[in-house]
């Protein structure tokens, strides 16, 4: 789907437990080579909201500073409790780095954003996913 200058993806990819999430991927229409990607969480604080949620601004990110947005459709509670929103988060964040190169996402440059909630979950993950490459994704954040 292509939109205002850029193209969107859905892909199911496996969350928590091996289970379907969804995450959208946005990019300028024709872009090429490695660039940085900006890994969002939405606000909902794991119990509402969903991967479209505050990723306005972001979408128009991509156009401006030549970015790839991915955004992730994590499992909310109280169907899901703790730890799937946050476990599903970074299942999201490890596939996006594995799959860095086919988005053309440079690996070294993912920058996480979202909420308060976003910043709380970074400090609960294990480690920041490593590349396929060997390379370590960017430890930064950015909290809205």
């Amino acid at each position: 789907m292509t939109a205002r200058g850029r193209d969107e993806v859905a892909l199911t990819v496996p969350g928590y437990r091996g289970d379907e999430i969804e995450l959208t991927v946005l990019s300028r229409d024709g872009a090429t080579g490695d660039r940085p990607a900006i890994y969002h969480l939405h606000a909902g604080a794991g119990i509402l909201g969903d991967r479209n949620l505050g990723v306005e601004v972001l979408a128009d990110w991509v156009q401006s500073y030549d970015v790839v947005v991915v955004t992730v459709e994590y499992r909310l509670a109280p169907e899901f409790p703790d730890p799937y929103p946050v476990e599903d988060s970074y299942a999201g964040l490890v596939w996006t780095a594995e799959h860095a190169e086919e988005l053309g996402v440079d690996p070294a440059r993912i920058l996480l954003e979202g909420t308060a909630t976003a910043a709380d979950w970074q400090r609960r993950w294990r480690s920041w996913p490593e590349t396929a490459a060997g390379h370590r994704s960017s430890a930064s954040s950015s909290c809205t």
